[in-house]
């Protein structure tokens, strides 16, 4: 719901139509995005992005992280890096926001994998040294 009297964060001089369902900022009819009933600004809506497309880097980071949970453990490392470095495009502006969930996907099972790889790296040696002192 709109305050009657509310204008526009971009526009001053326009009336606002509602509000921005992300940052909460009034918005005109003119700057007005609606995507799947919701309200952005143009600003959000830039960021939100659902039906930008991802980017090539977005979609490797999580093909890499996919293949590491399927036995390829050194892929998990590169996967995690890959989706960093996406995530930091898509905040600098230079690439597509729609690779966003791609990305941190792919940073979330890249680490995951990682961490669980060195664990099971640490627990073969802790058995090998055990084991030759027995």
């Amino acid at each position: 719901m709109v305050t009657p009297g509310a204008l526009c964060a971009a526009h001053p001089s326009a009336a606002a139509v509602d509000t921005c369902a992300r940052c909460g900022n009034y918005v005109c009819s003119n700057c007005m995005e609606v995507e799947e009933w919701d309200t952005y600004c143009p600003d959000c809506y830039a960021r939100v992005g659902k039906k930008a497309p991802a980017s090539s880097l977005a979609t490797t980071a999580l093909v890499l992280a996919l293949l590491s949970i399927s036995g390829c453990l050194p892929l998990a490392l590169p996967a995690a890096i890959l989706g960093h470095m996406e995530l930091g495009k898509i905040e600098r502006g230079e690439s597509e926001p729609g690779g966003r969930n791609l990305a941190q996907g792919a940073v979330y099972v890249g680490w995951i994998v990682t961490a669980l790889s060195a664990l099971l790296v640490l627990g073969i040696l802790m058995v090998a040294i055990l084991g030759a002192s027995v």
